[in-house]
């Protein structure tokens, strides 16, 4: 465990002491260097037996990687499946720069798009508070769901052209995501639905239709989570249609699934305080666009959650949905509204969120991170 908080812990100062010294750039770009590297070296010093994802084909990936000479010949080898730009970066990171490469390079590709992100939101100064949230929830994942956390980053990153209004860049976006794993695809939904929320808020639009669905914007939210819902149900039927029609991603199925199903009661306990007291908080003031539609992403990831009993890819999904929690902390921190009582509560949710790293990933040994081993550090 002491080497997870010690790596937190000095990410985020230099992220923090980053923005503190951003007048000298040299330092700045220094700190903010230090800060990127230090949990891609420990994803890249660590044993194969950190992160089920590991043996289950992340080795694999590497060991053919360093196995044929060419890029074309590995990607035509089609015995692991896999997205193409998986295989790609695979195929660089392992056979120019061994293990170790391969691990940091899947890591920094998870790392740099989040971080990215607050920069390009205007929010560096609290970047320290979005990388530690990161680091709690989601750090052990990319351990672990070595395809789709790098998919997770890039729709993270994609979410600037959604507030931009950019359907184009965020459409590639996500079709670059969808190239390391295929389940991002779904989130094409995104745009349209910040359009809807975006029309649903504004109380002062000209625009007839915003007049007319304003008052009811309780329902229209209940029916947009109704519809994703639905799509996910949609794409479980679609998904062997596709892998059928393209002869490719035979293991999707496979990777999709697993042993999960036992731990959603445990993320319902830890999600409805943190959703309690973001309603809360959106009661006190006049929530903007952008605010209800991170609330409502979040919303919407609990609900995902609690319909892994009938379909377990609803848990792969809800993850795509789950790290707007992020932005919503990071966005509650920039506003002008501050109380006591408001900076108290998200002291609270960080809290409540570092118990929920210590019971999933520590006590329940989820993703299997825990203990940490590195022959290469000599852990």
């Amino acid at each position: 465990m002491v080497p997870y908080i010690l790596m937190f812990g000095l990410s985020c100062l230099n992220f923090r002491l980053a923005y503190l010294l951003r007048k000298y750039k040299t330092i700045k770009i220094l700190f903010v260097l230090i800060g990127l590297l230090l949990p891609c070296i420990l994803a890249g010093a660590r044993d194969n037996t950190i992160g089920t994802d590991m043996l289950v084909y992340g080795d694999a990936y590497l060991n053919y990687a360093q196995r044929y000479n060419t890029l074309s010949s590995f990607m035509n080898f089609n015995y692991l499946g896999g997205e193409p730009l998986f295989k790609i970066l695979s195929y660089i990171s392992a056979h120019y720069f061994g293990q170790f490469g391969y691990y940091f390079a899947l890591e920094f590709a998870c790392i740099l798009p989040v971080y990215a992100t607050f920069v390009r939101r205007g929010w560096e100064k609290y970047s320290w508070l979005g990388m530690l949230i990161y680091y709690l929830c989601f750090y052990s994942f990319s351990l672990n769901l070595l395809r789709q956390s790098i998919a997770m980053s890039i729709i993270f990153w994609g979410y600037n052209y959604i507030v931009e209004r950019k359907p184009i860049k965020f459409c590639v976006s996500v079709v670059i995501a969808a190239g390391f794993h295929l389940t991002a695809a779904i989130m094409l939904l995104l745009y349209p639905i910040h359009r809807m929320v975006t029309y649903v808020q504004d109380k002062d639009s000209k625009n007839i239709f915003s007049r007319i669905i304003g008052p009811y914007r309780k329902l229209i939210y209940a029916l947009i989570i109704l519809l994703c819902v639905a799509v996910l149900f949609l794409y479980s039927s679609l998904l062997p249609i596709i892998i059928a029609l393209t002869g490719r991603f035979e293991g999707q199925l496979e990777f999709l699934s697993g042993g999960i199903s036992m731990y959603w009661p445990y993320w319902l306990i830890m999600s409805l305080p943190i959703f309690l007291l973001f309603r809360r908080y959106n009661v006190r003031r006049s929530m903007d666009e952008e605010y209800s539609f991170l609330y409502l992403m979040f919303a919407l990831s609990i609900i995902l959650f609690q319909v892994i009993g009938i379909n377990s890819e609803s848990y792969r999904i809800s993850l795509y949905f789950m790290q707007f929690l992020i932005l919503l902390m990071v966005k509650s921190g920039c506003t002008e509204y501050q109380t006591f009582r408001i900076i108290l509560e998200r002291w609270c949710i960080l809290i409540f969120l570092g118990a929920y790293y210590v019971y999933f990933f520590i006590i329940a040994l989820f993703n299997h991170v825990y203990p940490y081993t590195s022959s290469m550090l000599g852990i």
